[in-house]
């Protein structure tokens, strides 16, 4: 898959964004430019969640929580959130992401209606309540078939009804329980009855919702609910295609599912965290309580641990996303385990083992520079680890632990693994401040190193490195506002590039 065009007209700080990919002289690799500010990592996020997303329910919380955080869509009755034009299988696709309000379905009917895009959430609740109350009744029912005796017994072990010790306290006799008894389902079952014609008249309402959206070949996707104080104020997210039809949309986000990666650091805001576990990440740090400050609070020193905590669980439900963190050797010794099961099943299947392994570990050494990189088996034979050598002159070896590597050399290693260990090809890659940690010539470098790692591929790289633009021609370099700015050293400014790339 790749992305030949990317509009958006207004997300957050993003207005007006209109970049095009996929010219005679383009090539794979297309830095992002601006200053800080410009809407970068905001606009990588925003690609790589609709894209990765909008296909699995199980990841729609992150969409609700990033398109939360766009507190300018909530005066509109249909906003354009992005145009995304992506190549699959040689055709060309424009898919339209908008999110909608209750206003926009208002406008099309001439009977209001009950919860409009709030009526999944809605549904949900009125389901609960409706099994709820019939769990209690069906409870109140098998006692009212026990003796009278018993009942009071048995009524007093039921969890759920705060009413029933006093009830039982004022009733003399086991017939005054048994009356109570009888009252209370009665009042259950007219509670039953009410809460499903509320429940059957949401999923009507639903239904009409759904119904518009279908008319007009528009893919539903999720709903969602803005921070205070629009809260409560529902939009539904959709996404269409010119021409096409919604089950051919589907297709479309499925396929894109698996061939949209983000890399970033892990340091990063990511708006498709919830608000909260945003927040955590710019707590202050609190001071243990000392001599020296006898007042400090001793609360936890680390609340952004909260932060990191949500990155993790992000990470494992979103296969796409690896924020990347320095000493992290994780995708290095997975991509070691790999090789080794591949030679195995060469092994099973041939009768001679692959040398899929020898060659990782020749391809891994060439990345570094003075060291090699060897893997750490444990007893039961597996990747334990990784552990660097150095060797010198006289051929003695001093063993490194990864802490003990560069940040920059551990970050470029990582991503090689990751890419390797994530079988990244024809795909999307989207990668956040990739300059970090580099040295000014690795940054020009890593350039031809994603031409080298992953040729089929296509990288969109959000950076404020001039060094990392000049590795390509200004045709190739696409910014934001605001533009970056030139070093003293660096070559005669950027230029705008070819109509439309922004």
């Amino acid at each position: 898959m790749y992305v030949e065009k990317i509009e958006i007209p207004s997300f957050r700080v993003l207005h007006d964004v209109v970049l095009e990919f996929g010219g005679v002289y383009d090539t794979q690799v297309v830095p992002l430019g601006s200053e800080n500010g410009g809407g970068k990592s905001t606009a990588l996020q925003l690609i790589f969640v609709l894209l990765h997303c909008s296909a699995e329910p199980s990841r729609h919380a992150y969409l609700q929580n990033l398109l939360a955080s766009d507190t300018g869509a909530w005066a509109s009755d249909q906003k354009v959130i992005a145009r995304l034009t992506i190549r699959i299988g040689g055709e060309s696709y424009a898919l339209e992401f908008l999110s909608l309000s209750n206003r926009f379905l208002a406008e099309k009917l001439e009977s209001p209606l009950i919860a409009g895009f709030d009526g999944e959430r809605k549904m949900e609740m009125a389901r609960s309540s409706l099994a709820q109350v019939r769990e209690q009744l069906a409870d109140l029912e098998q006692i009212a078939n026990l003796p009278a005796e018993s009942q009071a017994e048995e009524i007093r072990q039921l969890p759920w009804n705060s009413r029933w010790p006093r009830i039982l306290q004022a009733a003399r006799t086991p017939q005054d329980v048994a009356q109570s008894l009888s009252y209370e389902i009665a009042q259950r079952r007219e509670a039953a009855k009410q809460r499903n014609v509320e429940f059957e008249a949401l999923v009507a309402d639903w239904q009409r919702t759904t119904g518009i959206l279908t008319a007009l070949d528009y893919k539903y996707i999720t709903t969602y609910r803005g921070t205070p104080p629009t809260e409560q104020q529902a939009r539904a997210l959709v996404c269409r295609a010119p021409h096409l039809g919604i089950a051919k949309v589907e297709e479309l986000l499925s396929s894109a599912s698996s061939k949209v990666f983000l890399l970033g650091p892990s340091n990063q805001q990511y708006l498709f965290l919830h608000r909260d576990a945003r927040k955590a990440l710019l707590k202050t740090k609190q001071r243990p309580e000392t001599t020296k400050y006898p007042a400090a609070p001793t609360q936890k020193q680390r609340p952004q641990i909260e932060y990191l905590t949500s990155l993790d669980e992000a990470e494992g439900a979103m296969d796409g996303f690896y924020a990347y963190d320095w000493l992290s050797v994780e995708p290095l010794v997975r991509l070691f385990l790999s090789a080794r099961d591949e030679d195995f099943k060469n092994a099973v299947k041939s009768g001679h083992y692959g040398n899929r392994y020898t060659t990782l570990q020749e391809e891994v050494n060439n990345l570094l520079f003075g060291k090699k990189v060897r893997p750490r088996v444990n007893l039961s034979g597996n990747v334990a680890g990784v552990e660097f050598v150095i060797t010198d002159e006289s051929g003695a070896e001093t063993l490194l632990s990864p802490e003990d590597l560069s940040q920059g050399e551990l970050k470029r290693l990582m991503i090689y693994a990751w890419l390797r260990a994530n079988s990244a090809s024809e795909a999307l890659v989207l990668i956040d401040e990739i300059e970090a940690s580099f040295h000014p010539d690795w940054q020009v470098g890593i350039v031809r190193d994603l031409h080298e790692w992953g040729p089929k591929n296509q990288y969109l790289l959000a950076t404020h490195s001039y060094e990392l633009c000049q590795a390509l021609t200004p045709r190739h370099v696409r910014e934001l506002q605001p533009r970056l700015r030139r070093s003293e050293a660096s070559a005669p400014e950027v230029k705008e590039a070819d109509a439309g790339h922004g």
